[in-house]
């Protein structure tokens, strides 16, 4: 099979030169050789090679929408592009603002809950090393006789949590205000904060690692798919890089899938391991942060629109 222009590539599915799977794949190419054609010269490589994992499905479906003779099939292609780029764009939003559990989740999470309880980190303990000496175990194994007791529980374990889970991101003031606020051993959760940070480091040399195997998977991906389209299908090279090339395109997309999921931050079970908590209830305590955040939220924006009605009655009411 020859190399085919993306312009060609319509006509050639329509007489059956080759298939719409294949024609698929030669729209693929063109995009990821060419993204200034298609609005996509913004995107990095992880955004490119996730974008067009997550809309390769709909290729084979646009020789059935495409009308010859109307506009050139690539203009038709990065039009489809254009839509399914604001689609693709939007979840990943979505996605970057529900990850946003760290430092978003453990303020407006700490501020619901100091405001509940009436918990200031006074000025003078700014500057002097704030004195506890409770342990999670304490916590943990606490008895609570009362509602309050529960509740109180529940915000401390929230809190000490989400510190941990964004220990990259929390400072000193942070830390004193936990340390405040659950009464642990600033020692005892400054060491595990150093621990988590190291096992994030670990994490963030093995996404190093995994970038490089993903675009090495994709160099061969290419090179075996330049090979199918210079050789002829009776020939023997074709079926060996046929083989090839579906081997090395499984590792991609693999490797893509694993960089999508990964995160630097500390896993719930990484956690789990040093609280002593089981990894379940961690995610319980993160699930209760994004609750209280969102309650939060809620109650401050039905304040301000509450507040601003005097307002608006007044202006409505004056003769101006």
């Amino acid at each position: 099979m020859n190399t085919i222009d993306i312009e060609e590539i319509p006509e050639a599915v329509r007489s059956h030169k080759i298939t719409k799977k294949q024609g698929a794949k030669l729209i693929w190419q063109d995009i990821y050789t060419k993204p200034q054609h298609y609005g996509l010269i913004q995107f990095t490589e992880d955004q490119k090679s996730d974008f067009l994992l997550t809309i390769y499905k709909n290729f084979e479906g646009l020789f059935d929408k495409f009308t010859p003779g109307l506009i050139p099939f690539r203009a038709f292609v990065a039009g489809c592009i254009s839509q399914y780029k604001m689609q693709f764009l939007r979840r990943q939003s979505e996605q970057k603002s529900a990850n946003k559990t760290l430092g978003a989740y453990l303020k407006y999470t700490m501020e619901e809950e100091f405001e509940k309880y009436n918990i200031t980190v006074a000025e003078e303990n700014k500057e002097k090393q704030i004195e506890s000496s409770r342990t999670f175990s304490d916590i943990i194994t606490k008895i609570s006789k009362t509602g309050d007791d529960k509740r109180r529980k529940l915000a401390e374990l929230t809190s000490l949590v989400l510190t941990m889970k964004a220990c990259n991101e929390i400072d000193d003031k942070i830390i004193d205000s936990v340390c405040e606020f659950t009464g642990i051993n600033r020692e005892l959760l400054l060491k595990t904060i150093q621990e988590l940070k190291e096992v994030s480091a670990k994490k963030a040399e093995n996404y190093k690692l995994l970038v490089k195997r993903r675009n090495n998977a994709y160099f061969y991906h290419r090179k075996y798919l330049h090979e199918m389209l210079t050789a002829e299908p009776t020939e023997a090279r074709y079926e060996e890089a046929q083989r090839r090339y579906k081997n090395q395109t499984e590792k991609w997309n693999r490797k893509n899938e694993q960089l999508s999921c990964h995160s630097s931050a500390p896993s719930n079970k990484d956690i789990a391991e040093i609280t002593g908590l089981k990894t379940r209830t961690v995610s319980y305590y993160i699930n209760h942060a994004k609750n209280s955040a969102a309650r939060l939220r809620i109650r401050k924006m039905y304040e301000n629109e509450c507040s601003s009605e005097p307002q608006i009655l007044e202006q409505e009411q004056s003769p101006e």
